[in-house]
């Protein structure tokens, strides 16, 4: 007959056996979340990849058929640029609206591009006058307090009305596509897997990502550094403001106005050297690169001003995420 051990080391063994079962099971649950937030990164991955290749095919297309079709047969510059500008949104919006349905299987209001209760106009008016007039302020900086000279070209009628076509177009379209884009397809995928900082602080990085471009050797120590850090508070900022308004267009209308406006375009060209035929050109004799960044490109879109004027964006958009939360 098998001798029955003793009742204190039987109870010993049960515990034994739980303190196994419980370590298996924390093990496994651990597994299950690494699983899930390697899941997590390979979808955001894919859907960034997804959002490179939209942007990338629209622009293409939209150009091809503008540009290589249809200024042969009109022989127009005004016509085709309008033309780029309508074809490069409608593309995007058909693409990102096609993705989000059969792939994403979300609706256009998930993506923060719907017409909700939240995002009215009257709400969030604030939201678009301080679109309007943050380039106002920056153009206004650097006129008032930096030295330079302000020349007014003498263009034909033809070339002013293709001016102000070329650098309205231009603003809307890459305020329409990066915002529909960015701060719609990519941030309506994140609101439900990340939290809002983490959401924003990655949304920053990605619009760094997507419109740095190709470094060269003329600014690649402190400037380019300077450059990283405002494209991604200029990100983080643009992030911020669509999860305050609940929708994209304030953030889009913010983007399409400092394009439009600011720096390198046809309307006003700031920069540190003439060599860019706008209807004003600003030419600044500082060129301190803390302000007027570096020359050509972006120029003073770069600059420590810039930088600062999307931080306060930036802190304002957070300070009213957070009071809607208390409240």
């Amino acid at each position: 007959m098998k001798k029955q051990e003793p009742f204190f080391r039987r109870k010993n063994c049960r515990k034994d056996k739980y303190k196994n079962d419980d370590y298996k099971s924390d093990k496994c649950k651990s597994s299950l979340m690494d699983c899930r937030a390697a899941k997590k990164w390979i979808l955001l991955a894919g859907n960034i990849l997804a959002a490179w290749v939209i942007l990338t095919l629209a622009d293409a297309a939209a150009s091809e058929i503008a540009y290589d079709i249809m200024y042969i047969k009109w022989d127009s510059l005004i016509l085709t640029t309008c033309l780029y500008c309508v074809l490069d949104i409608l593309f995007v919006v058909c693409s990102v609206g096609l993705y989000a349905r059969y792939v994403l299987k979300m609706e256009p209001g998930e993506l923060y591009m719907g017409i909700s209760q939240k995002c009215v106009i009257r709400q969030n008016i604030r939201w678009y006058m301080a679109a309007i007039l943050l380039p106002v302020f920056l153009i206004c900086f650097c006129i008032l307090f930096t030295d330079g000279s302000l020349y007014r070209e003498n263009l034909l009628a033809v070339d002013l009305v293709y001016a102000i076509c070329w650098s309205v177009s231009g603003a809307l379209r890459c305020g329409f596509t990066d915002g529909i884009v960015l701060c719609g397809m990519v941030l309506g995928f994140m609101k439900n897997k990340w939290n809002c900082m983490e959401t924003i602080l990655i949304s920053g990085v990605l619009f760094a990502v997507f419109h740095f471009g190709f470094p060269t050797e003329s600014f690649i120590t402190k400037k380019m550094i300077l450059m990283t850090a405002t494209l991604f508070v200029m990100g983080m900022a643009f992030t911020a403001v669509t999860c305050a308004t609940g929708a994209i267009w304030a953030s889009v209308t913010m983007y399409s106005a400092f394009s439009m406006l600011y720096g390198r375009t046809y309307i006003l060209n700031i920069d540190t050297e003439r060599d860019f035929n706008a209807i004003w050109n600003y030419t600044m004799k500082n060129e301190n690169w803390l302000i007027a960044g570096f020359s050509g490109a972006d120029g003073v879109r770069v600059g420590l001003t810039v930088l600062l004027a999307f931080l306060v964006v930036l802190l304002a958009a957070l300070l009213q995420l957070r009071h809607s939360e208390v409240s």
